[in-house]
């Protein structure tokens, strides 16, 4: 088994939307990543969580996806925020 090299780490914000919408516009949000926090009627709250993306490489190819539950499972965290990114980027860069 060949070892992949970590081309980079991306931190993605969270986001959060408020919103009234039919069900196709709510959709359209859903499959970027949110989340229906709140449906109150046809206003929706809707959040989408903060990542973390990794790239990796080896001599097959490169892939990049979404580590966020890995890490946060790995260093014993609860949520993905920006100095929990730079505590990771600073721990895996360093190897």
């Amino acid at each position: 088994m060949e070892m992949a090299t970590v081309l980079s780490l991306d931190y993605l914000k969270g986001e959060i939307v408020k919103t009234r919408g039919t069900d196709n516009l709510i959709e359209q949000y859903l499959e970027k990543g949110f989340v229906i926090k709140e449906n109150i009627t046809d206003y929706y709250i809707l959040k989408k969580p903060a990542s973390i993306i990794i790239t990796l490489s080896n001599g097959y190819g490169t892939k990049k996806f979404n580590a966020s539950d890995k890490l946060l499972e790995y260093f014993n965290e609860k949520n993905i925020t920006e100095k929990f990114f730079f505590k990771v980027k600073n721990s895996i860069m360093k190897k």
